[in-house]
């Protein structure tokens, strides 16, 4: 063990009155067992130091440099009680409580010390920062920047600071000198462009962010360049921010994130085909991120290559995805496909593994229907009610089990199910629409479905199938004047062939037969099969 460095800072005392340390004729001698000093005497000419002081810090220095923080720390407060108006001693006493994690008692002991020099200030916002003290952390750091004007620390924790607190303009100070003290660093500018882009500064971001990517040109600083572009984009200057990036592309074509950014904007601009080679390359650039080959699928059912989606949905399942996503997309190329089984097979399984995601209960629903099953269809969706936990969620249930219930003859349970739907949500525009035109169908509580069907037609003026079963609770109600104008609207909304048919009803109810045939006939273009509208036709 050599205490050399520690004789020469015990040196640097100062502060104790009338005492000084003569460093050419002072000899140190250590005793290594009990860890203490021996001060020899003085040549005239100097006043001896406080033996007890200087004995004391040395000692807490060789305890420190032990690593033996508690006895330093007892040393250090010995040495400050018969020198307090040391400096040296007191900042050494407050560290190593620091040190200790007692940091309120080294913050106490800071605020004793005078002047305040930068280091003491330092200290004590890092003691603040330590007790979670984030204000005055802040407060004594502004009070250090007098002092020292180009303090990196300082002006780095401000930024961050600012930045969490969302004052946007103190964080752009902040930034700005930080920028001043280290110039040479590209994320700083980074990050002085992100405050102000969020205080609304276009261009001094834009500035920052180039003054960033020329700093740092690498492919390291990609972020920055996305950003730049995202300054373009924020202002529909997408052509801009294309145009940067596939220059980037240009010197780092197998950069993933460049090219899932120019992915992205050939997505906002409705260029899913422009898209596909760029998300095409991030899948093979990170060939084991099961989400982004995931994603890759979506976009492509978008685009209707169902094979291609299909193929890559697969592998992942044999490469080991276990994610019920994956599961969920391949029932619902299977429902494109009309691959019903298939459907419910992979359905089922997202049922079992994400047994709150409504639109798997819905597809699986769905699939019961097509193969003719719809006491599984019913029994599907009012299992997967029992799994919702929002309101939302359920309704859409609720909607599709009264949707069953009328489809398979169940009308009063229909009914039932619509009026707890409207229950819970009174201007459920579907309801009001499905249970008023349930209700006019069968010739049931005409008056109830008319109001329930105005709700929906004021919420919905220019939906064709509201229109359509408003035109025909008239005609029910045997008003078909109304009914002709509500019908005729719908018809010129949607060619749906019920529409078609409910229009020439009620023409045929008014006197006007021949009209009513030409509809008849319309509808029955698109239905040949319809026995219904045949025998109307043959009259």
């Amino acid at each position: 063990m050599t205490w050399l460095w520690m004789i020469v800072l015990a040196g640097s005392l100062v502060g104790c009155a009338g005492t000084a340390v003569n460093r050419e004729t002072t000899k140190i001698v250590a005793d290594e067992q009990i860890l203490q000093t021996t001060v020899p005497e003085y040549e005239s000419g100097f006043e001896p130091i406080d033996r007890r002081a200087y004995h004391y810090y040395i000692n807490g220095l060789l305890f420190e440099g032990l690593k033996d923080l508690p006895n330093a720390s007892q040393s250090f407060e010995q040495a400050w009680k018969f020198c307090p108006e040391s400096i040296e001693i007191g900042l050494s006493y407050a560290r190593s409580l620091a040190q200790l994690r007692n940091y309120a008692r080294a913050i106490d002991v800071v605020n004793q010390i005078g002047p305040k020099s930068s280091d003491a200030l330092l200290l004590k916002a890092l003691c603040f920062r330590r007790l979670g003290d984030a204000v005055r952390a802040k407060q004594t750091y502004l009070e250090l920047l007098p002092i020292d004007t180009s303090n990196e620390i300082a002006y780095m924790y401000l930024a961050g600071y600012y930045q969490q607190l969302g004052d946007p303009d103190s964080a752009v100070w902040a930034l700005t000198n930080l920028a001043r003290v280290l110039p040479g660093k590209s994320e700083i500018q980074t990050e002085l462009g992100r405050a102000h882009l969020a205080n609304g500064n276009l261009e001094a971001a834009r500035d920052a962010f180039r003054h960033s990517i020329e700093l740092n040109p690498s492919a390291d600083n990609t972020e920055t360049l996305i950003r730049l572009s995202e300054t373009f984009a924020s202002h529909g200057q997408t052509d801009s921010s294309l145009a940067l990036l596939q220059d980037a592309l240009k010197q780092d074509y197998d950069n993933r994130v460049l090219h899932g950014e120019i992915a992205r904007l050939w997505i906002m601009r409705d260029s899913i085909m422009l898209a596909l080679p760029h998300l095409w390359a991030v899948a093979r650039l990170t060939p084991e991120d099961f989400t982004i080959q995931r994603r890759l699928a979506i976009i492509l059912m978008a685009t209707d290559s169902l094979n291609t989606a299909d193929s890559i949905l697969t592998k992942l399942i044999t490469d080991g995805d276990t994610d019920p996503a994956t599961h969920f997309y391949l029932g619902r190329l299977a429902i494109i496909t009309k691959d019903y089984k298939r459907a419910r097979d992979e359905l089922t399984i997202v049922t079992r593994d994400a047994s709150n995601l409504q639109d798997a209960w819905l597809g699986l629903g769905f699939s019961y229907r097509q193969l003719g099953q719809p006491e599984e269809e019913i029994k599907t969706y009012q299992t997967g009610l029992l799994n919702m936990r929002e309101e939302s969620a359920a309704i859409q249930l609720y909607f599709a089990l009264g949707a069953a219930f009328e489809q398979n003859g169940q009308i009063d349970s229909a009914i039932s199910t619509f009026e707890e739907i409207l229950e819970h949500d009174s201007d459920h525009a579907a309801t009001l629409n499905y249970l008023g035109y349930t209700l006019a169908d069968r010739g049931i509580r005409l008056e109830y479905a008319r109001e329930l069907l105005e709700r929906a037609v004021a919420m919905q003026p220019n939906n064709a199938a509201f229109l359509d079963s408003y035109g025909w609770i008239f005609y029910r109600l045997g008003d078909f004047d109304s009914a002709i104008r509500y019908l005729s609207s719908a018809a010129e909304l949607d060619s749906d062939p019920v529409i078609y048919d409910h229009f020439g009803d009620a023409l045929n109810a008014r006197g006007e037969t021949e009209r009513a045939r030409e509809w008849w006939q319309k509808a029955l273009e698109q239905q040949p099969e319809n026995k219904s509208i045949i025998e109307k036709l043959s009259r």
